[in-house]
């Protein structure tokens, strides 16, 4: 939800969406309404710092590896992601794209 907040709602000449924090809000409540949220483990900073060190992880791709942290602590293989090239370093997680969803799974009319 977080990670969602900043891209929507960065300006666009910064490789955002420029999203009014009322539309980035209406796009959460759809989110809540469609996704079962997990709960942050207490030591997910602890596995951050683990999952950083192991990757070498430096600036900003940090705050990917919060997420890397907290799809491991709930054992969760599979990230949706338009950059699957920003989370391929990460062994035990496999990046798919939209298209890859579709295109595996779409509907064959």
């Amino acid at each position: 939800m977080i990670e969602h907040w900043v891209v929507v709602t960065r300006p666009k000449d910064v490789n955002g969406f420029g999203l009014t924090t009322d539309e980035a809000n209406r796009q959460i409540d759809d989110i809540e309404r469609t996704f079962i949220y997990l709960p942050e483990p207490p030591d997910v900073g602890r596995l951050w710092l683990k999952t950083a060190k192991q990757y070498q992880v430096i600036g900003k791709s940090a705050h990917n590896t919060r997420l890397i942290a907290l799809m491991l602590a709930h054992d969760i293989k599979y990230l949706l992601t338009l950059n699957p090239l920003h989370f391929s370093r990460y062994r035990k997680i496999i990046p798919i794209t939209t298209q890859e969803v579709l295109h595996n799974y779409g509907s064959k009319s």
